[in-house]
């Protein structure tokens, strides 16, 4: 069909679009083809809730959030902290209290024990469970204007349940590869499978996850899919480089240590956790020790294989440090050398380079803060001669040290903590943004976005019935293993004491998984305890000699340690099992959130529509403004509408 229009100018209408128009239809028109106005929330009007489970553990996670914490209040926004009582309380408030700032701790959570030092209690670890009506109340007090997960754990899920019905913005930010770290535990690489189906579960929910290196965001889209289901944006991690810089370096930090000024220092920091890879650390220093090699090293950290690496040679352990102590180990050493594969950013091995250290780094996740025959060497994950070799050519190498020192603190100069605080605001206030004007206030409808054959394979609710019942089945579960457990240690220890000639150290007994990383015997597996300072029994110590060189292998003539209790090597058949359950568990709740999408009668997005207030905040009124002038300008198109009837005859609109 064709219309002729008062300049004698024809239009073809049909189904979809005019070709040409009137001067006089285009600026009625105009209103229509223009989006209302977007306004942004300012970084004062900020309220985030974060959520991260172990707050009060000064880790890379908990320091980062830290960072980010002091952004907001920095801005004049709101924060509130939700996490559980692990830790020690003494670090709630490092760096003081604050009016716009609460930390909440959780009333539901579970101990780690697996995770426990006896000489560390401030390394204990919990896990959230769920959300109380109490802390439901808190937060509803609060009323965030984004929510900030750190940590995908049962608590988590029931906080992205909580935002979903109270439509808040919700987004996370990715710091630990958490599902391979069961690959360094034996008899655990099975759960990789679950968690790592479990984590996709809940970052499907979320607007965006924030990775912190390209490494990782290409990592998770080949492995997991995880683009399939989330946004994926790469946020850096910065640092002080006041705080972290050669300035600090101490003649009297080394004497103190018996170092000479001319003597080189090899430095590692980290958790002492079989992921770290501490086995390759001891692996290079006990072989410049046995080649003749002139240095000193230190540890810093803590962690439950500590005491297998208590008395490498030419090594001391330093235990937790923080502040201005750790500034001046590093800069008080010479060649950072740190073999963790499983690192997402490397907040260490950074801190190492702007206190001017050369690197001896993983090539793929600390690939980002090195290079090659600049400032230190890449190596290959299991490859111990390139890392033996690297760290030997620094250690040997007067010039080539100071030069790669030079520049490993020009390279660092550009993760500064300042410039990557302000990119996360930056992201809350797009998170909030998108939600408001994208989605229109609702998750459902940023569920449509990813409504595809690879999301949502737990369904598209996050907490589903059957999930419940899964969920308490396995919480339970796990409080009665965590018991038994208990129950075998306290048995453990009581025959250990009624067996003559045992040390009076046999009391510190703890149980631990063995590590798959034995350089000597990578096929040594197991679970074993004892009652000595060494975490292997007799007959493991001389099999791993090579890796564990501090621990010494004891005559059965001089003491009697407590039988080992181990696992016999069984088929691998656990991962096939694994990926079997998970992929009958996503059918099943799946086919349960269609049946329960089907029967309703209404859409869920009318279900929890709500009119939700901003207390304290000038973002509501923005809002309200916003629209009032949607409404005005509705008005004034039904207006002009009802005048123009040749603009109804061109199907324009």
């Amino acid at each position: 069909q064709t219309h002729t229009s008062n300049n004698g100018k024809k239009t073809k209408t049909g189904d979809r679009k005019i070709k040409m128009m009137d001067d006089d239809e285009t600026k009625m028109v105009a209103p229509l083809l223009v989006s209302a106005p977007r306004i942004r929330l300012s970084n004062k009007d900020l309220r985030v809730l974060i959520y991260t489970t172990c707050y009060n553990v000064l880790d890379g996670v908990t320091l980062t959030i830290r960072k980010i914490e002091e952004g907001v209040l920095a801005a004049g926004g709101n924060v509130r902290i939700l996490t559980t009582k692990s830790g020690h309380m003494k670090n709630t408030h490092l760096v003081g209290k604050h009016s716009h700032r609460e930390v909440i701790f959780l009333d539901n959570s579970v101990d780690l024990l697996f995770f426990r030092d006896p000489k560390n209690p401030d390394l204990s670890y919990h896990m959230g469970t769920s959300l109380s009506e109490r802390i439901k109340d808190q937060i509803a007090d609060f009323e965030p204007s984004v929510i900030h997960i750190t940590a995908p754990d049962m608590t988590a899920l029931h906080l992205i349940e909580y935002a979903r019905q109270k439509e808040i913005p919700l987004m996370g930010t990715y710091h630990s590869n958490i599902p391979e770290y069961m690959d360094y535990y034996t008899g655990a690489s099975w759960l990789k499978y679950i968690l790592a189906a479990y984590f996709r579960h809940q970052y499907n929910f979320m607007q965006h996850l924030y990775v912190p290196t390209p490494f990782i965001q290409k990592y998770l889209t080949d492995t997991y899919k995880m683009d399939k289901v989330t946004s994926l944006r790469v946020w850096g991690r910065g640092i002080d480089l006041q705080k972290f810089s050669p300035s600090h370096r101490s003649l009297k930090f080394r004497q103190r240590l018996g170092i000479e000024d001319d003597e080189v220092v090899i430095c590692w920091v980290g958790r002492f956790v079989p992921e770290k890879r501490p086995d390759i650390f001891a692996y290079v220093v006990k072989r410049l020790h046995e080649e003749g090699v002139p240095f000193k090293a230190i540890m810093i950290g803590a962690g439950h294989v500590e005491r297998d690496y208590s008395n490498l040679p030419n090594t001391q352990m330093m235990g937790w440090m923080s502040g201005h102590d750790l500034s001046v180990a590093y800069a008080s050493s010479d060649v950072f050398l740190f073999p963790s594969g499983l690192e997402t950013f490397g907040n260490v091995t950074l801190e190492a380079a702007a206190s001017g250290m050369p690197l001896v780094v993983h090539g793929d996740c600390s690939g980002h803060l090195v290079k090659n025959d600049y400032n230190g060497f890449a190596c290959n994950h299991d490859d111990n001669e390139q890392w033996y070799d690297a760290t030997y050519t620094l250690v040997t190498d007067h010039a080539l040290r100071k030069e790669y020192s030079k520049n490993s603190r020009e390279m660092s100069l550009a993760f500064e903590k300042n410039t990557t605080v302000l990119k996360m605001l930056e992201n809350y206030t797009t998170v909030v943004d998108e939600f408001y004007h994208d989605h229109q206030g609702h998750h459902d409808n940023r569920d449509n976005v990813y409504d595809t054959e690879d999301s949502f394979r737990m369904g598209n609710i996050p907490r589903s019935y059957l999930y419940s019942i899964l969920e308490f089945v396995v919480l339970n579960l796990f409080r009665f293993l965590t018991a038994i457990m208990l129950a075998l240690l306290w048995l453990k220890e009581l025959v250990c004491w009624k067996i003559p000639n045992h040390s009076n150290e046999s009391s510190s007994s703890m149980v631990t998984l063995t590590t798959k990383n034995s350089l000597a015997k990578p096929e040594l597996t197991g679970i074993k305890t004892t009652c000595s300072d060494n975490l292997l029994s007799d007959d493991a110590s001389d099999a791993t000699s090579s890796t564990q060189g501090s621990v010494p292998s004891s005559s059965s003539s001089q003491t009697r340690s407590c039988p080992s209790i181990k696992i016999s090597d069984l088929p691998d058949i656990g991962g096939p099992l694994a990926i079997g359950f998970m992929a009958i568990t996503q059918f099943i709740i799946r086919t349960e959130c269609k049946i329960r999408n089907f029967c309703s009668t209404k859409k869920r997005l009318e279900k929890f529509r709500t009119k939700r207030k901003r207390k304290n905040s000038e973002f509501s009124q923005l809002n309200r403004r916003r629209s009032t002038m949607e409404e005005n300008d509705s008005s004034e198109r039904a207006t002009r509408m009802r005048r123009s009837p040749s603009l109804h005859s061109t199907n324009c609109v």
